[in-house]
Parts: C-alpha cells; structure tokens; sequence
C-alpha cells in the first residue's frame, strides 16, 4: 500500500486520534525498522526498536470493520516483529475504543497502564489511552 492510500483508510477509519496525513505514513515507512502489514482493506504499522515492536496504529475501513481484517493485519505485525528480533509489543489505545479494545483482549493483549486525557477528541473531550503489552514468541 502506497502512503496516500494509507492515509485515506486511516481518515475513514479515525475519529481518536485525528487522522494521520500521506507525508507521516512517508516518514514511518522510510525507516528500516518499520512494519507495514496490510490486507486490501485495512492496515497496521509500527517499528522495532532493539527487541521492542511498538504498533503505532492499526486501521480498517469503516464498511469492513468487525470482519476479521484487523485481527489479520494485527496478527501478521506480530509475525514481522518477531521476524525483526521483537520479543514483546506495545500499543496504546483510546480507552473508549471498544471494538479495538476487544480486538487486543482477544489477541492476549495485557492492560499494563493508562495515561490519563492522553488523545483529544474532536470536540475537544480528552480522552484517556490504555497501553498495552503482548510478549510474542521466539522469532
């Protein structure tokens, strides 16, 4: 997937956070340490930093949404951050995000912490994130 499509699915599918623009998907995707797995519809990215993945955002268009695109473009970063040396994962997410929420529950995300009034929604509520961590297999 080209930048550009990226950003469209992602301002389809985002309400919190605000929607990311094609130059920052161009700026994550030039770094080595970057994991894009997608399917036609929907997408996630995030790097590898030493034997630490961090998934930055994951997003699927709204239509498509609740049948299994996520859980495969989230289990195919997994795979490609344990093939990049990863032996746990990250995120954060918007603690009024259900659907995500129950998506990484499901996934054997672990709650670890919260970071109170972390994301503002567009009418200016904040909104707390919940971080979350996955340990993942030997690559």
């Amino acid at each position: 997937m080209k930048p550009n499509e990226l950003a469209e699915i992602h301002r389809q599918a985002m309400t919190v956070p605000v929607a990311w623009p094609a130059v920052t998907f161009e700026g994550f995707l030039a770094a080595p340490n970057a994991i894009l797995a997608h399917h036609n519809t929907g997408f996630a990215l995030g790097r590898v930093i030493a034997d630490e993945a961090e998934l930055l955002t994951i997003a699927v268009v709204p239509g498509e949404q609740g049948k299994g695109v996520g859980r495969i473009c989230l289990s195919e970063f997994e795979i490609q951050a344990q093939k990049l040396g990863a032996k746990c994962a990250f995120l954060e997410v918007a603690s009024t995000n259900a659907a995500a929420l129950n998506l990484y529950k499901s996934a054997d995300w672990t709650e670890i912490g919260v970071r109170k009034r972390y994301y503002t929604s567009p009418d200016g509520t904040k909104i707390d994130a919940i971080t979350m961590q996955k340990h993942l297999g030997r690559a």
